[in-house]
């Protein structure tokens, strides 16, 4: 048991290698070879210059004697078109991450992530065709197989283009109008690829609901993982958290409505009767707006503001529940006290109210933090204590 723990051990290790990170930047004692910017261009294009192996044959069979024509084409095409594009996808994801990031990065929130699980569907079927090709009769199946293949490459050099289009008109760069026409001219292939030879798609369709099903049931399984990678507090909040640690640290959420002084003030009020909290007993306001709720996790930056004489703390995150549940293990950890944190009832349906947490985040944010917390820290005594009233 301890030969199998071992080697699973040493197989997170090389899985993760890379991905852990210090402060902001990455960690210091990881390095990188560095490679000449033509060979990472053949890795983040390696679906078009792959396929240009296959051109000769394709041309043939698709162009007969015309296939000279077609492969002068398709060398203008790589010189003035694919090799100006991959070479910025190139310089824009230079550890090889790709387009498929680019355009996750370039498209906001939902749809972002919904594309490039589309794009993995497409690669996942050039993927597989390409093993299936390999594995078998080449000469036998090519014809048989071939749509499907050129279908998921098509689509994923369309989206490189369309990535780096994307990118030179965020950057008001007049390239974009070469990188549009390059998009057109790829959008236009992949679109009659498809009504000629229409499995491609039907295949892709399939990975596509696979791969979105599954990323959809991971999502909800480890919804209430913490999914906060760090904790960074500016000066002020740092300061509040010192002095609130001299007695009971006693936080109470709220979400911001118009920010004044009276809004605070009959917050305070209420929590302190829901809670019997007494008068003279110090409190924070913790503050957590939604962010993109698409990103799993993220670093949770707090920072400090004084309303009116009230202490709020303020921060962003993609789940509201997950972020409080974090911070309060984070005042746990520095302080060595166990916060208190103040919660309302929430009116409305629970299934709505779970839908609108998977969805976009919040809901009913004290059941959730508090099976955050249950979840986080298994002892119910170092556990930080959690009240809803009202």
């Amino acid at each position: 048991m301890g030969l199998l723990q071992r080697s699973r051990r040493k197989f997170q290790l090389w899985l993760l290698e890379g991905l852990k990170r210090t402060g902001s930047s990455r960690d210091s004692s990881t390095t990188h070879k560095q490679h000449p910017w033509w060979q990472v261009m053949c890795l983040t294009g390696v679906d078009y210059f792959s396929t240009l192996g296959y051109q000769p044959g394709i041309a043939f069979l698709a162009a007969g004697a015309l296939s000279p024509i077609a492969t002068l084409v398709l060398i203008l095409l790589t010189l003035f078109g694919a090799l100006p594009m991959y070479r910025r996808v190139a310089a824009e994801s230079p550890h090889g991450d790709g387009s498929i990031s680019m355009l996750e990065n370039l498209l906001s929130r939902w749809k972002g992530k919904l594309f490039v699980l589309a794009l993995l569907g497409f690669a996942t079927t050039s993927f597989i065709i390409t093993i299936t090709l390999s594995a078998a009769d080449a000469t036998a199946h090519i014809d048989a197989q071939g749509g499907a293949y050129a279908t998921g490459v098509l689509a994923l050099i369309t989206s490189a283009a369309i990535a780096v289009t994307l990118s030179a008109r965020r950057h008001n760069e007049s390239v974009q109008w070469l990188f549009m026409l390059i998009s057109l001219v790829f959008i236009y292939t992949t679109i009659v690829n498809i009504f000629e030879q229409p499995e491609g798609l039907k295949i892709a369709v399939i990975f596509i609901i696979a791969i979105v099903a599954s990323s959809l049931f991971s999502r909800v399984w480890r919804s209430t993982e913490l999914r906060v990678e760090r904790i960074e507090l500016d000066d002020q909040a740092r300061e509040f958290v010192r002095k609130a640690a001299k007695g009971t640290v006693r936080i109470i959420t709220n979400r911001c409505d118009r920010g004044d002084a009276l809004e605070y003030e009959a917050k305070e009020k209420e929590k302190r009767v829901d809670n019997h909290i007494p008068a003279g007993e110090p409190i924070l306001f913790f503050e957590v707006t939604p962010g993109d709720a698409s990103e799993f996790s993220g670093v949770l930056k707090i920072r400090g503001e004084t309303v009116d004489g009230f202490k709020i703390l303020r921060t962003e995150s993609p789940a509201v529940p997950n972020a409080i549940a974090a911070f309060l293990l984070f005042l746990r950890n520095e302080t060595g006290k166990l916060p208190h944190v103040y919660f309302g009832w929430s009116e409305g349906n629970p299934v709505s109210y779970l839908m609108k947490y998977i969805a976009f985040g919040e809901g009913d944010t004290a059941p959730v933090t508090h099976e955050v917390l249950r979840q986080a820290e298994k002892d119910p005594d170092q556990r930080p204590i959690v009240h809803v009233g009202g």
